[in-house]
């Protein structure tokens, strides 16, 4: 029963290739299932890695992500955990429970980003006044700000996003000469 099976397996296989037009689709079919396979495993950590260590380097702050998720064959990326930490690393700046991007094949043919998708769940902002004008973020601030010399920016950049929610957010402001803090809490926006 097995020699069957295997012999009827072995003789589909090569009949599924028995043409040239054949090979060519076999071989596109399994290459594009081999360049899933290997996005799925390898883009997370290496998207962990990059993330943690250009983020940090551009805010000046740790960054810090626990999860990342890479579906290539619904062109889907998630994070989870995603953490800010302030300037003396005591505390997050920035939290970020889940962030999930669902792109659309067409943004291979249309030259710019096209994203059906975009949920955050539970941000949590955490800023901090310190008097005289300053905050605590002044630092960040200034290292994204561009440089007096930059060239004039160029075209923008071409994009789509739809189906936008964020739920579950909070924005925590300390107003150290006050004695006071202000939260927003529950923040839910869908649009």
């Amino acid at each position: 029963m097995a020699d069957t099976l295997l012999t009827s397996l072995s003789a589909g296989w090569r009949a599924w290739g028995a043409t040239p037009w054949r090979r060519r689709w076999r071989a596109l079919v399994l290459s594009v299932l081999g360049l899933w396979v290997l996005l799925w495993l390898a883009m997370p950590p290496v998207v962990k890695w990059q993330l943690e260590r250009l983020a940090g380097e551009r805010l000046g702050r740790a960054v810090s992500v626990e999860r990342v998720i890479v579906r290539p064959w619904s062109m889907s990326l998630g994070l989870e955990g995603l953490r800010v930490s302030t300037a003396d690393g005591t505390a997050d700046q920035f939290s970020l429970e889940r962030l999930w991007v669902d792109a659309e094949l067409s943004s291979l043919l249309r030259g710019g980003p096209v994203v059906d998708g975009l949920t955050l769940t539970a941000p949590r902002l955490r800023l901090a006044h310190l008097g005289e004008g300053r905050w605590d973020v002044d630092d960040v601030l200034a290292r994204l700000a561009p440089p007096a010399d930059a060239p004039p920016p160029g075209e923008p950049l071409r994009f789509a996003l739809f189906n936008m929610a964020l739920t579950g957010g909070e924005i925590t402001v300390d107003d150290r000469p006050a004695a006071t803090v202000h939260r927003l809490s529950d923040l839910t926006l869908t649009v």
